[in-house]
């Protein structure tokens, strides 16, 4: 099974230690303490992700080791963003013999500026049980890091059950963000460092870029990819629940019920936006951005995951919109199957009386209902379609007068089905397309068929 926090597809190759006091015994060895070349492969690769921590160490602190990890996620984070927590979430945890530090990283594994300490002292329990770190501090808070390095779990238990958790404590008693520029402790939901100054993203300006501006929240909290989503899905809802309100034929009012639902899922859209850039703002990333390398081939699929992903995204919606009938279904509707606000609109539009029962009906096309299609009635089938000018044509026969249904043209997947209806007369007979997947099409010439007189 492929390792999702795999980190050699992101490493071109690996920088010397620059300066970093480690344990090269502990480090570079397993958790028997034999050295293994390949253990030191990967923490020399994850060690040159966390050279600038020379600055932040006390004299006489060395690393023991570096892993991957998770950074803590709730559930409510994990429910809303699925599996996608994996990766946004990612971080970098460096053990020391004073400390751990929690590195928040980007999908690459590379350095936001942001950088957290937990200090045994701080620390009542601390317990790594497989791919889990599980912290409880002495103020009484929990914590979980989640998929630890495999090849690094068994030494970091090892490393746990040695820690001194009376040693030095911090100002708050649990994990403590760091001032990226001058290293001091920062303090809780201040955005700014009280020493030199510095200045960090603010959930104010997250929560308000979250309210007002599709995607503003992710965009500015560091999360383009989740901006691109959240930027389409949200202007979608706008444009169904704008398009919804303008009065038609059937709805004079417009269609409060559709723009009524999909204003409730907006609402919840943007709840969620809020919610997640309230939780990233809290890694104290610098108002200053950045710069990130970024590999080519991961921009090439990070742009096809996107694709795909907004790909289902609008099929789902597609569905919903097909569901509440305010878009066409790509399938033939049976009575039941009809959704009231197209049966209004094809009697608002002389298509179907008002005393006529639809048994079938189908539409071809894509925003509305009446551009054209075909129904069969109590009394009649009918085609109909839309002039280059507006104007609505309609053709039928009497169910009285059909003597022949008859396929013209066979569909299939990238084509309609043509059947021909025939009544006595010269000219009179009229065309059904209809769809040709999942029988559609047969079981509705069927049911014209039926209304043959013997």
């Amino acid at each position: 099974m492929v390792d999702t926090l795999s980190l050699d597809s992101y490493v071109a190759g690996t920088k010397g230690l620059d300066g970093l006091p480690i344990d090269e015994d502990t480090m570079f060895s397993d958790h028997k303490g034999v050295h293994k070349p390949r253990i030191e492969k990967k923490q020399r690769k994850l060690l040159a992700k966390v050279d600038f921590l020379q600055e932040f160490l006390e004299d006489g602190e060395q690393v023991l080791t570096v892993t991957t990890a998770v950074s803590p996620t709730s559930f409510l984070e994990q429910w809303t963003t699925g599996f996608i927590f994996l990766y946004i979430r990612r971080c970098l945890l460096v053990f020391t013999d004073r400390r751990i530090f929690h590195v928040p990283t980007t999908m690459s594994y590379d350095y936001r500026q942001s950088v957290a300490q937990i200090r045994y002292g701080d620390v009542e329990s601390i317990a790594q049980k497989g791919s889990r770190l599980k912290i409880a501090y002495k103020s009484g808070d929990k914590e979980l890091f989640l998929y630890l390095r495999r090849s690094e779990r068994k030494k970091i238990r090892l490393l746990l059950e040695a820690a001194n958790l009376q040693g030095e404590t911090s100002s708050i008693g649990k994990r403590v963000h760091l001032c990226p520029q001058c290293t001091s402790e920062l303090e809780v939901d201040r955005f700014d460092c009280a020493s030199c100054g510095k200045e960090f993203r603010s959930r104010t300006k997250a929560r308000n870029l979250s309210i007002w501006l599709p995607g503003g929240g992710y965009f500015f909290t560091g999360h383009p990819y989740l901006g691109v989503v959240d930027a389409v899905i949200e202007l979608l809802f706008l444009f169904i629940i704008v398009t919804a309100l303008i009065p038609t034929s059937a709805f004079p009012d417009g269609d409060l019920v559709t723009a009524g639902v999909f204003a409730v899922l907006l609402i919840f859209e943007k709840l969620i936006t809020v919610y997640h850039a309230n939780h990233f703002v809290k890694e104290y990333l610098p108002v200053d951005r950045v710069p990130i390398r970024r590999s080519p081939v991961r921009m090439v699929l990070g742009a096809i995951g996107l694709v795909i992903v907004l790909g289902i995204l609008a099929l789902g919606i597609l569905g919903v919109l097909m569901d509440t009938g305010h878009v066409p279904s790509e399938r033939v509707l049976s009575s039941q199957e009809i959704p009231d606000n197209q049966y209004h609109a094809l009697v608002a539009e002389g298509i179907v009386e008002p005393d006529e029962s639809i048994e079938f009906f189908y539409s071809e096309g894509l925003l509305s209902v009446t551009e054209a299609g075909s129904v069969l009635t109590d009394r009649r089938v009918i085609a109909y379609e839309q002039d280059e000018e507006g104007r609505i044509q309609t053709y039928y026969i009497l169910n009285d007068s059909i003597q022949s249904v008859t396929l013209v043209q066979q569909g299939d997947a990238t084509q309609y089905s043509v059947y021909q209806v025939t009544a006595p007369g010269e000219d009179n007979w009229l065309y059904l397309v209809l769809p040709h997947e999942n029988g559609d099409g047969e079981r509705f010439a069927n049911a014209v068929r039926n209304k043959i007189r013997e």
